[in-house]
């Protein structure tokens, strides 16, 4: 059993890891494909790290800081704060998970 919870681990840290290196190498507003993918990945649940990087931070204030925000929201918002994004992308189901949104509210 134990070897199947760090084989998790792995996992997710394995996609953590290839979406910072993705995103750091990611030019200009290029970085919004890399934060699109990150928020779509089944095994992805820690978004802080990308956030901290200062080619995602310099997003604010652009015609792309919807992808800012919604990083945000997958890091430290609730569905409130999805809900109440305008111009949010519409997510699937799966993405509506308590593991995406770190408060508990649904």
């Amino acid at each position: 059993m134990m070897a199947a919870a760090t084989l998790g681990n792995s996992s997710m840290s394995n996609a953590h890891e290839r979406f910072v290196v993705l995103a750091k190498s990611a030019p200009g507003l290029a970085v919004t494909m890399v934060i699109d993918q990150a928020l779509s990945a089944p095994d992805l649940f820690v978004f802080s790290e990308l956030l901290e990087l200062p080619n995602i931070q310099q997003l604010a204030s652009t015609q792309a800081e919807i992808s800012l925000r919604m990083l945000q929201i997958f890091a430290y918002g609730t569905y409130s704060d999805y809900k109440n994004l305008s111009g949010a992308p519409v997510l699937k189901p799966e993405h509506l998970c308590n593991e995406h949104f770190s408060g508990s509210e649904q």
